[in-house]
């Protein structure tokens, strides 16, 4: 850009200097003011003071040789559109000489520029940096696995991560999903159709945002309704306060895997491997449930042992001895009553626990349960005739 030739610059008229003093002279913010040419016409205190030069120093002084660096940047590329538009113009930049950010606002009047300007570098540091801040946290939430989501005092989402956008009611994240949605609301109107699990959640989040409870958390489980082909998740709820409320923080965690490793090691350590018949715990838990809950002698054990079974096992082997057994525990189940327990004890023995079952009911549940050995069982492809020894024992009749 060529500067202006040497010609006297042109002096703002009485009339507008006197305007410009009035609106502008106890402003506390730097002004100038540029005429059609670029020459600052008038400049207040607080534009000496940051531009380091009083105002005779700068009126009448060309804006490009004050800063060289500056045209064809966008502070010029600002200005030039003040003039042709004759609309106010808003500009932030970075002034590499001195290492700042400045705010310009540019005001067209009659036919000068009215130009404010400051210095805003702490604010936009801390901007950037609160911007750095939120850009981590993002990042911290979308990384988390759980569903997790922050809720203003009311209930109202304010965010959520990543994990909680991409699920769905059965995976483990209840009614409302979004930001600017109520997730109290929508509990709310869930319980209100009856269902514990969300009122039991309404109770606790409600405590947690009125300070009455410090944390609140929840096992539920999430089954699709109607759709068989999808398993039921297990989830965990939590709910804890941000840095001491009114806001929320809820997570849904999915623990599927740890309550089905949970409940297969309680299945297992209550059943026989081979069999999956209850085992000898499962088979004295029984038994000492329906002997507290017998009123008159009316609870039986059946015990059976299978002769010959070592003969089988010497002579086919233990696999063929296994196979024998899971058999012969399928027909047993198939001769029980819906109330009877049969179990496993050991080896070849087996156990039936029968409720409502006095003396005569005992001999005939046994006879039914030998007629599993009428037909032979075969092995192997070898047909073996087995026997079985019975036992029976009767609790007395509770005392008058």
């Amino acid at each position: 850009m060529t500067e202006p030739d040497d010609r006297p610059p042109r002096v703002v008229d009485g009339a507008w200097r006197a305007r410009v003093t009035d609106a502008l002279g106890s402003i506390t913010e730097a002004v100038y003011v540029l005429d059609a040419d670029d020459r600052f016409t008038w400049v207040n205190p607080a534009a000496e003071r940051l531009l380091e030069r009083p105002a005779p120093e700068l009126v009448g002084r060309w804006i490009w040789a004050e800063f060289p660096d500056l045209p064809g940047g966008p502070l010029q590329r600002s200005l030039a559109t003040a003039r042709s538009t004759r609309e106010t113009q808003h500009l932030e930049f970075f002034y590499d000489h001195l290492d700042r950010w400045f705010e310009v606002r540019t005001y067209p009047v009659l036919g000068d520029l009215v130009v404010f300007f400051r210095d805003v570098h702490e604010r936009r540091r801390m901007d950037e940096e609160r911007a750095a801040e939120s850009s981590l946290i993002r990042a911290v939430l979308n990384a988390l696995p759980a569903r997790t989501a922050i809720l203003d005092g009311d209930g109202t989402i304010l965010t959520t991560n990543a994990a909680w956008a991409a699920g769905t009611a059965v995976a483990g994240r209840p009614v409302a999903s979004r930001a600017g949605a109520n997730y109290l609301d929508a509990c709310r109107a869930a319980a209100a159709n009856g269902d514990p699990w969300f009122r039991a959640t309404v109770e606790g989040l409600e405590s947690v945002l009125a300070g009455r409870a410090p944390s609140f958390s929840l096992d539920y489980a999430a089954t699709p309704a109607g759709d068989r082909a999808r398993e039921t998740t297990w989830w965990h709820l939590q709910v804890f306060p941000v840095d001491g409320g009114p806001r929320v923080v809820v997570t849904h965690t999915d623990i599927t895997d740890r309550v089905t490793a949970e409940q297969r090691a309680a299945w297992q350590a209550r059943h026989d491997h081979l069999t999956a018949l209850p085992n000898r715990a499962a088979l004295d838990e029984a038994i000492a449930g329906a002997l507290a809950d017998d009123e008159g002698g009316r609870v039986t054990v059946l015990y059976m042992d299978v002769d010959g079974f070592k003969a089988v096992n010497d002579s086919l082997g233990h696999a063929a001895g296994d196979t024998l057994l899971r058999e012969l525990a399928a027909r047993l189940s198939h001769r029980t009553r819906p109330t009877d327990v049969v179990g496993r004890l050991g080896g070849d023995e087996f156990v039936v626990v029968a409720r409502d079952c006095d003396a005569s009911g005992g001999e005939a549940l046994a006879r039914r349960f030998r007629s599993v050995f009428d037909e032979p069982f075969e092995v192997a492809g070898t047909r073996l005739p087995l026997t079985v020894s019975i036992g029976i024992a009767t609790s007395d009749p509770a005392p008058t």
